[in-house]
């Protein structure tokens, strides 16, 4: 599972990166295969929806045969701070039967408050007898390691928001 959530950390960073200048998420998809080789793909369809329907079908039907794959996508997110703009992430662990559902919660560019990265959500896990702090740790570790998107993340993070 620690791989899984290393994977989605870049992603996520990644994709706050995009967005942080007030620009759309583009659905993307990110996978480990199996022979050690990473691979992201841009999900493009005639609107975002398409993108992430073609994403969720990805996911269930593992037709890049990968060991572990993240669909990353924009939406919107409601918490105990309301509805917000948000990185949602959506991960499958196929060789060890894990998944989850996150969410990382931003301020758009457009705000006159400008933008702001919000501290992720889980909204699911099933990761059998894994313990979800430690993977957490994991998932920060992939942040900082996609180097040009850690620097948006940091610069923007409000942890307080």
């Amino acid at each position: 599972m620690e791989s899984l959530f290393w994977l989605a950390g870049t992603l996520a960073a990644h994709a706050i990166w995009s967005v942080s200048d007030g620009s759309p998420l583009v659905p993307m998809i990110g996978h480990d295969l199996r022979d050690g080789k990473q691979h992201m793909m841009r999900l493009l369809g005639d609107n975002l929806e398409d993108g992430v329907a073609l994403g969720r079908q990805r996911l269930e039907t593992n037709e890049d045969d990968a060991a572990r794959a993240v669909l990353v996508f924009d939406a919107f997110f409601t918490d105990d701070k309301g509805e917000t703009e948000a990185v949602m992430l959506d991960g499958r662990d196929y060789d060890h039967g894990g998944n989850f559902a996150l969410a990382v919660p931003y301020r758009n560019a457009s705000t006159p408050e400008g933008f702001a990265v919000r501290p992720p959500k889980f909204l699911s896990f099933s990761g059998g007898e894994t313990e979800l702090e430690p993977l957490a740790e994991v998932f920060f570790q992939g942040v900082d390691a996609h180097t040009e998107a850690a620097q948006a993340w940091h610069r923007y993070w409000s942890p307080n928001e």
